[in-house]
Formats: structure tokens, C-alpha cells, sequence
């Protein structure tokens, strides 16, 4: 179901996000020519931001391609796809978009005041 898919989503994003982590904020340091750091309170800096931009992508793209199978598997078989009793969680809406864009700035450093 959309709700299993977005499910697992956002427990992978964590897991992913919490592992990834220390080495986005390596590769960031290193891009602002900042010392290499192992204090955890530095390299887990921002991983809130980071964890809510990558639930809602992740839960995004997992409900989308559960759409989209059930959608395409439904073609091959020349059958209808089941109806769901709330046409809105069939189609994924724009809203979430609006979400996911703030979240990406924080994240990608843009409008960061260090100097380049």
C-alpha cells in the first residue's frame, strides 16, 4: 500500500541519513576549506535539515513508483487498477514539492556567508 511504501521510506531515510551523514559534512568542509573534525557535535550539525529533505524526498519517490506500478501493472494485465476510497493518495500532488525546495538550500550550502 502508499502508506507501507512511505513507510519504508522514511526508516530508510533515516538509516541513510544518520550513516551519510559524516561525510556529506567532510565533503563540505573540504569544499570550504574547513579543518577536519571527528567531534560528532560538528559533523552531525545539520542533520536535521538533512533528515526532513531526505523523509519527504524518499517518501516521495517510494510513493510515486508504487503509484506508477500499480498504474503499469495494471496496463499488462488489461485490467483496471484498484480504486482507492480517497482519489487524492492516487495522485501525488505539487504540495510536497514546496516542502522538499527549502530544504534542499540548507542542505546544498547555497546562501552560505563563507567565502568562496
Amino acid at each position: 500500500s502508499a502508506e507501507e511504501n512511505v513507510a519504508i521510506a522514511a526508516a530508510s531515510a533515516v538509516i541513510t541519513t544518520l550513516t551519510l551523514q559524516p561525510t556529506l559534512y567532510w565533503k563540505t568542509a573540504a569544499a570550504h576549506r574547513l579543518p577536519f573534525s571527528l567531534n560528532p557535535a560538528v559533523v552531525y550539525r545539520g542533520t536535521g535539515a538533512s533528515l526532513a529533505n531526505e523523509v519527504v524526498q524518499m517518501g516521495m519517490q517510494f510513493f510515486v513508483t508504487g503509484v506508477a506500478k500499480r498504474a503499469f501493472a495494471a496496463r499488462a494485465d488489461g485490467a483496471a487498477p484498484p480504486a482507492s476510497a480517497d482519489p487524492a493518495t492516487d495522485n501525488p500532488a505539487p504540495a510536497p514539492i514546496a516542502c522538499v525546495a527549502p530544504l534542499e538550500l540548507p542542505v546544498a550550502g547555497i546562501g552560505s556567508t563563507s567565502a568562496a
